[in-house]
């Protein structure tokens, strides 16, 4: 089996092929130029490298969001194209089940995080593979009230503020655990000035680009095992939130 899959709802680009279980595809962080400049160049890349046509896949994926609205819509926008040219149907995924993926046999909530900017987040909640909380968006002061309410396991790609927690080796005393927790990465995290979230109970991991990748094929195989899989005027992209105009002007 044969999968093209591309995530573009963020500012890093992800292109993943899925090829009789192995997994190949190119992890852009954060290109100089927009994701609608580089995406078609990079397919034509990995394609190459692969010694594939377009026309060879099985199934295309695409990431429908949560995340950057024009980044959204240009990996859908490009995937329903390819499917529409070559007769093929889509797998759709969504950006907290990507991070999510590497816990969906654990038992226990695990909740699914990213930044949404201006003090926001987006989140879902999982359990033992299912989805219990859809795509959602919460204030950064209210998710403490998420985790607290579901005491589960916290994937994201960012990491919290370091400044406001007593920092140890294996992560921030008595608040999150981390994989990545070492003077490198402090000094490359994001820094959210809010993202001051006190749960004993949680516990921290951070999912980085070379996850994603994986995660992008190997999701989109499985949902292709469940027959998931749809036409492509089907595929619409998940926004969750309202745009900036949108929420500017007030229209819904």
């Amino acid at each position: 089996m044969k999968i093209l899959a591309v995530d573009t709802s963020t500012k890093n680009l992800n292109i993943a092929i899925y090829l009789y279980g192995q997994v190949a595809g190119a992890y852009l962080e954060k290109p100089i130029n927009t994701h609608s400049e580089i995406l078609l160049a990079n397919i034509d890349n990995q394609l190459r490298r692969s010694n594939l046509a377009l026309s060879d896949f099985d199934y295309f994926c695409c990431c429908v969001g949560p995340g950057s609205f024009t980044g959204i819509r240009i990996g859908v926008c490009t995937i329903k194209t390819f499917a529409q040219s070559f007769n093929k149907k889509v797998i759709t995924v969504n950006s907290n089940e990507l991070y999510a993926y590497n816990e969906r046999d654990k038992e226990g909530y695990v909740i699914s995080v990213l930044n949404a900017m201006n003090n926001k987040l987006y989140y879902a909640v999982y359990n033992n593979g299912s989805e219990i909380v859809k795509p959602s968006i919460c204030e950064i002061d209210e998710f403490k009230d998420i985790i607290n309410k579901y005491k589960g396991e916290i994937v994201s790609d960012i990491l919290p503020s370091l400044k406001d927690f007593e920092f140890c080796n294996d992560g921030p005393t008595g608040v999150f655990k981390t994989n990545n927790a070492n003077s490198a990465d402090i000094k490359t995290v994001e820094n959210l000035d809010k993202f001051t979230i006190f749960a004993n109970s949680a516990k921290f991991k951070s999912v980085r680009g070379i996850d994603r990748i994986n995660n992008l094929a190997n999701l989109a195989y499985q949902k292709v095992l469940e027959k998931k899989a749809v036409d492509f005027q089907k595929v619409e992209p998940l926004y969750v939130r309202l745009s900036s105009a949108e929420e500017k002007f007030g229209v819904r």
